[in-house]
């Protein structure tokens, strides 16, 4: 017997960019399947103030001297760099340039598609660089943990195929290959851990089944 679990190589922390003030949660369930750059949260930040002053001084001293001084181009393009660091995407760094307006929220979008297991935080919450937002599972693969007896270990080895069936869906056979055998038994047993992975594209399987 074995049970179906997060593909733990397929998750993503999405973390704040830098520190500030959580004005908007664009996801506020969790359970939700979301799509790479769709909308997670707005956030006030004096550190992206700063930096978006900073590009658009840059942008004007470029546009009135930058074709007597070549070095205000790598001002610029420094600038440029510093938004984009801090996670502003190529399109706000745009919108920016025409505009030459600072935004004062700024939205950031998800990092990838999957559904929303974990929200880490709430509207108006203040964060600091690097605080855990939001935990994105990737269901599209899925792991498959087996406990094995000393005598059955000897028969599989990593990168072999295997055969499964998935309770609810036991007239479909499907392909796994291991990935890990745990080098020790677990605590105060003879019990040690396969792992195999499975694609799971048609989200037909949920982690948790047996």
């Amino acid at each position: 017997n074995a049970t179906l679990k997060v593909d733990e190589d397929k998750t993503t922390i999405a973390s704040s960019r830098t520190t500030g003030r959580i004005e908007k949660l664009f996801i506020k369930e969790t359970g939700r399947v979301i799509k790479q750059g769709e909308p997670l949260y707005e956030i006030y930040s004096e550190t992206l103030l700063t930096l978006q002053r900073e590009y658009l001084l840059a942008l004007e001293q470029y546009e009135t001297l930058g074709k007597v001084e070549k070095r205000y181009e790598g001002f610029l393009k420094a600038a440029e760099s510093k938004l984009f660091l801090y996670g502003l995407t190529k399109k706000q760094v745009e919108q920016l340039t025409t505009t030459k307006s600072v935004q004062q929220r700024i939205t950031f979008l998800a990092p990838t598609s999957g559904v929303v297991e974990e929200i880490a935080v709430a509207e108006g919450q203040y964060v600091n660089e690097g605080d855990r937002l939001y935990r994105i599972e990737n269901f599209t693969s899925l792991w498959l943990e087996a406990e094995l007896y000393p005598n059955e270990t000897r028969f599989i080895k990593i990168g072999d195929k295997i055969s499964i069936r998935v309770s609810g869906f036991e007239s479909e056979s499907i392909i796994a290959t291991v990935n890990f055998l745990s080098p020790e038994y677990n605590a105060n047993s003879q019990i040690t851990v396969m792992r195999a992975s499975l694609s799971n594209s048609d989200l037909h399987f949920k982690p948790g089944m047996q």
